[in-house]
């Protein structure tokens, strides 16, 4: 197994800043601009396309030993062709970098009960194991969906889209998207552990960027999902 070490104090990513890189995100800021004739013509469109989109807002759960509430929140907006979501959240590392992932359950009234990790395919990340096969026509898939580097104070805002039929980065398994306006959604916090300089990227895009599976030294970066919000149809 390759273990890739996370370096001195001295290999730490310099930017401590909120550095969102989202799927359809853009960094750049907007030009200065001024409202038309044409373009006010647009916005009564434009609120009738979001009348006609599901949304829900769910609080962010901490995960692990210390599993309970924490001062954030997700957003999920569902479209025929794809979700917009956005997280604001608390509580994480200065400096380390953080992936968003979304376990998607396409046909959520196969799953056996409650869509969890029981409903998962044998063998995948997270699995549970046991003597019931998960029913295949759930359609379960997990997907990146953005990477962050969180800066000083510990919060984090991240927002991003995924569209039907084509995944914005890497697939962990299954189809992907499939049914926008009825799948449950899970949007998973991930953290990578401290961000290093020219590492970056692999380490916001991948599911275990730059971490090793059991930790066996303190030299070496563990991947863990820390906050998750469930995202009902």
């Amino acid at each position: 197994m390759h273990i890739n070490p996370i370096g001195t104090p001295g290999d730490e990513h310099p930017a401590m800043r909120p550095n969102a890189i989202a799927a359809g995100a853009s960094l750049r800021r907007p030009s200065s601009w001024r409202l038309g004739a044409a373009a006010m013509a647009c916005i009564p469109l434009f609120l009738a396309a979001q009348a006609h989109a599901g949304s829900s807002f769910v609080d962010m759960q901490v995960l692990g030993s210390n599993e309970g509430p924490v001062l954030g929140a997700s957003t999920l907006i569902r479209y025929d062709d794809r979700v917009d979501f956005s997280i604001h959240t608390t509580g994480l590392e200065p400096g380390h970098a953080y992936t968003v992932w979304l376990v998607i359950f396409n046909n959520p009234d196969a799953c056996s009960d409650e869509c969890n990790q029981d409903d998962l395919p044998p063998g995948v990340p997270g699995a549970r194991t046991g003597d019931d096969e998960p029913d295949p026509a759930v359609a379960a898939s997990s997907l990146w969906a953005a990477g962050t580097l969180v800066g000083a104070d510990g919060t984090a805002s991240i927002f991003g889209h995924v569209e039907a039929g084509n995944p914005p980065g890497m697939v962990v398994f299954g189809p992907g998207l499939e049914d926008p306006m009825g799948a449950e959604i899970h949007m998973v916090v991930r953290s990578h552990g401290r961000a290093l300089v020219g590492k970056l990227a692999e380490q916001i895009s991948t599911t275990q960027g730059l971490c090793s599976v059991t930790k066996p030294d303190p030299s070496s970066n563990k991947c863990l999902d820390v906050q998750l919000a469930k995202h009902i149809p």
